[in-house]
Order: structure tokens, then C-alpha cells, then sequence
């Protein structure tokens, strides 16, 4: 709500009208208040829900430095709107990760699962973008690949995915070479030249070493020791020169995940990579930390820049941080279809991501940025793209969901036992709606007063089974005739 009074400020300020900016920057007292309040009400916030207070919290505080004081255009010396725009994306961006979290946490899904329905070895399918950079076009491309020790997250089909082609594969001992395959048919066919791959572990980066080993067309680079068990790899055509590796802290979350910087030299640019893969936590240090580490690399070194992760999060809960961290000329590549399944809801979401940040070099700068379609991006891909597109569409119910795949005893006491527990909590609720209704009629009504008593004591009674409303209103006629006023 308050992101919304703050969007409403933002086109008064852009009204270009003096009387109408004036009651905007009056207003802005509102805002500050509304912001304080919430502030006092987070913080007392507690058990489950305190994580998600904090990261409001945080998020607050920065949205409140925009607020205090707007910012003065240097040019016409007058207030401007900017400022606000990053505190209603910061105010925004907590509710976004919020949303995810709670679609994360559902007891039953309201999407179809699609175990054997999905014939692809990863539960992410992979993201490419076109452009240009002086005079060379290049193709680039993000592909979190599953790392086979969160197999054990399949084989509890907490996506829907159990009985999948990830499951045969994996069963099979097969899934590292399918993707080899893919990444083969992404370099070769679709001409890939830049390719960012997360969650690699040690088997799929020796396969891998030796698939590309054989033509010599493609190298690559890991972010860590190949025996990491996972790690990120950038793999990238020969053509390419690579200039300079920066090493850069892991995320405290997580101590074996780092942001990964390659720069390359292209014909006559110089081209700087960037990949990771956020920890996923949703209301850690680790979005945070990103945007700090992002804004050093960017800031340090100005090159051209392109941005390759898995995020965690979608776009709208990361783009404002970086703002923040005045990376104003950052754009998100539009990714066109969902890239993964919340868990608990199964219902799709966007959280792989490719961005440039176009810091103009030697009068080279990144242009004719596009986003490519699964069909460009390989074969087949459109078919899987389409599940995640359309499943939503068929909500369900737990027994139609439950009906889909085979039960043990043990998977069937628990689901009637959870449905149990939704419904004494339904029940719960409907109660406690009930008490507060019935409280709020008992405060609205007026108090009866003895003499308002002592009339409807005189009043014959209204009979309860009257058969008509003909004959209630005749009752009611009758009375108000037959009663005196000084009887009452």
C-alpha cells in the first residue's frame, strides 16, 4: 500500500505542475509516518514470520533514505522523482520476496505435478540472449544443470517431478552425459558463444572437459577446484581471449559459493562475464550481498557487463538493491518463459536471469539486446517450456492431486493427516470470523433503554410462523394502531 501511495507521488511530482508537486512533497510527511509505523510494527514481530520482518525491515530503511529529502535535478533545480522510484522498487521488492517464499510453503499444490510429463535432464531450462558489442554479435546463455546431490529433492517430489526423464537418467547414470549433449548442441548447432552453467559437480565437469577436449573449439573455466561438488563453469569459445580472472569472497551463507568474473577481449572491445548462483534462503544476507559484490566489480574496473546467474529470486526482488547500489544503467534481459517450480504450489516462477550493466568503453557499447526462444535455443525446448506455461491452469484438489500418483500407507496417513490439520485450521477460522462478527454487531447496536423496553413490552408479539408476508405486515399495522402513546 505504501509502494503504491509512493507510485502515486511519483506521477504528481512528473505533472510538471508547481501546485500539484507541491502537494506531492507535503504528502511526503504521509509517507515518512506510514514508514515509521511500519517500521514499530516489525519490530515486534515474531517466530515464523520474523525473518520476512527483517527483510522488510532492511528494505525500509533504504527506501527511507529517498523519502527524508528528494532529490534536486542538477539541470532545472527542481525536486525530482527518481529518488522515489527506488524507494517504491525497494518497498516492492521485500512484498516480491515474500510472495515466493509463501508460494514455497504450501501444504498442497494448486498446479498439476508433471512427473513423467517432463523429458528434460534439468529442473531449470536453460535462458540465451542476443547482442552486439562494437562490431562483433554474440549469442550468451545461463543453464543451472541440477546438481545430482539435490537429487534427493526429485526423489521427494517436492516439485512434482519424481518419475521424470531426471529420475531415468539419474537412475540410469545417464544424466551427465544428456547434458553434455545439450550443451554440445547449444555451442555447436545454436552457436552459443558464452555459456554459464550452475551447479556443476565433478563427474559432469570431467565430461564435459572431455567432450570439449575433442574439438577444440570451446574452453572452460570452473570457480573453484574441479573436485568441488559444486561450483559454477563458464564455458566459452576458443576465439575468445581471456584477459583476467578476479577472485572475490563467497557469501557468508554459504562458504563455497562465489561470484565468478571473467574479462574477455573481443576483436577491439573488451567484454567482462559475471555468473553465480545466489544461496536461496529468502530472507538471508545473500541478495545483499550480490548487489554489494556486483556494484564493486562494475564499479572498479568500467567495462561492458553481462550478468549470467540463477538469482534465487525473481528480477523485481533483486533489480531494486542494485539500483540502490546506484547501478543505474542496469536492463534485464526479458526472460520469455517460467525457468523452475516453486515447491509446495508447483506453480512456475522466474528466477534465472540475464543482464547487461552498458558502461560505454572506448565508444563501444553493448546494443541490440534480445532475448532468445526456447525453440532458437534447442530442440525440443519449446514442448517443455509449454508445461511450465500451461500447467497452472488446472488447479486441483487434494484429492485429484493425490490421485495422480501411486500412495503408500505411510505418504497416505500423512497427506490425511495434513488435510486433517487444514481443516481443523479452516474450521479455526471460520470460528474465529463468526466471534469477531458477532462482536462487531454487539458494539454497533444501540443501547436499549428502559423506555424503549417498557415499549416493546406493550407491543403484542410478532408471530414467529406466519405463513405470508400479507399477514406480518396486517400484525404490524394492527399493533402500531391498537398502542396509545400515553400507554407508552
Amino acid at each position: 500500500q505504501i509502494a503504491a501511495h509512493v507510485e502515486t507521488l511519483i506521477k504528481m511530482m512528473k505533472s510538471g505542475r508547481g501546485e500539484v508537486i507541491e502537494h506531492a512533497l507535503d504528502d511526503l510527511r504521509t509517507v515518512r509516518q506510514s514508514l515509521l509505523s511500519l517500521l514499530f510494527r516489525l519490530h515486534s514481530v515474531e517466530d515464523s514470520e520474523q525473518p520476512a520482518a527483517q527483510d522488510g525491515l532492511e528494505r525500509i530503511r533504504d527506501a527511507m533514505k529517498y523519502i527524508k529529502k528528494p532529490i534536486i535535478d542538477p539541470e532545472t533545480k527542481k525536486p525530482c522523482s527518481r529518488g522515489l522510484h527506488k524507494a517504491q522498487l525497494l518497498l516492492e521488492s521485500c512484498v516480491e520476496t515474500v510472495v515466493i517464499s509463501k508460494l514455497g510453503s504450501f501444504e498442497l499444490p494448486v498446479a498439476k505435478r508433471l512427473g513423467k510429463l517432463w523429458q528434460f535432464p534439468s529442473d531449470h531450462p536453460p535462458i540465451a540472449a542476443k547482442l552486439t558489442l562494437g562490431e562483433c554479435s554474440l549469442k550468451v546463455a545461463s543453464w543451472n544443470v541440477l546438481n545430482r546431490n539435490y537429487y534427493k529433492y526429485i526423489d521427494a517430489d517436492t516439485q512434482g517431478l519424481k518419475g521424470s526423464q531426471i529420475t531415468t537418467l539419474h537412475e540410469a547414470e545417464r544424466r551427465e552425459s544428456t547434458i553434455v549433449e545439450k550443451i554440445q548442441e547449444m555451442l555447436l548447432k545454436t552457436n552459443i558463444n558464452i555459456l554459464c552453467l550452475q551447479e556443476c559437480w565433478p563427474e559432469l565437469i570431467a565430461e564435459l572437459k572431455a567432450a570439449l577436449g575433442e574439438n577444440l573449439l570451446f574452453e572452460m573455466l570452473c570457480s573453484g577446484d574441479e573436485q568441488d561438488k559444486n561450483q559454477e563453469v563458464i564455458v566459452f569459445d576458443s576465439k575468445l581471449r581471456v584477459m583476467d580472472v578476479p577472485h572475490h569472497p563467497p557469501f557468508s551463507e554459504n562458504s563455497k559459493k562465489v561470484v565468478t568474473e571473467v574479462h574477455f577481449q573481443l576483436e577491439t572491445e573488451s567484454l567482462r562475464v559475471v555468473t553465480t548462483h545466489v544461496p536461496g534462503a529468502p530472507f538471508g544476507c545473500a541478495r545483499r550481498e550480490f548487489a554489494d559484490r556486483l556494484a564493486e566489480i562494475v564499479n572498479g574496473k568500467k567495462l561492458p557487463t553481462v550478468l549470467m546467474a540463477d538469482l534465487n529470486f525473481p528480477e523485481k526482488a533483486v533489480h531494486p538493491l542494485l539500483l540502490d547500489r546506484g547501478l543505474e544503467d542496469i536492463y534485464f534481459v526479458p526472460t520469455p518463459y517460467p525457468t523452475n517450480i516453486c515447491q509446495g504450489s508447483l506453480l512456475p516462477k522466474r528466477i534465472d536471469s540475464i543482464a547487461v550493466i552498458n558502461h560505454q568503453v572506448a565508444g563501444s557499447k553493448l546494443r541490440d539486446i534480445t532475448a532468445m526462444g526456447a525453440k532458437e535455443l534447442l530442440d525440443g525446448l519449446d514442448k517443455v517450456v509449454e508445461l511450465l506455461q500451461s500447467r497452472s491452469a488446472e488447479p486441483l484438489t487434494p484429492t485429484r492431486y493425490h490421485s495422480d500418483k501411486a500412495e503408500t500407507d505411510a505418504e497416505k496417513i500423512s497427506r490425511l493427516e495434513r488435510e486433517l490439520h487444514a481443516a481443523r485450521q479452516r474450521v479455526k477460522y471460520l470460528q474465529s470470523t463468526i466471534d469477531c462478527q458477532n462482536e462487531e454487531r454487539a458494539r454497533e447496536a444501540p443501547a436499549t433503554s428502559s423506555k424503549e423496553r417498557a415499549r416493546e413490552a406493550l407491543l403484542p408479539h410478532r408471530p414467529t410462523d406466519a405463513p405470508s408476508g400479507h399477514f406480518r405486515r396486517k400484525v404490524q399495522a394492527s399493533s402500531v394502531h391498537r398502542v396509545e402513546p400515553e400507554k407508552l
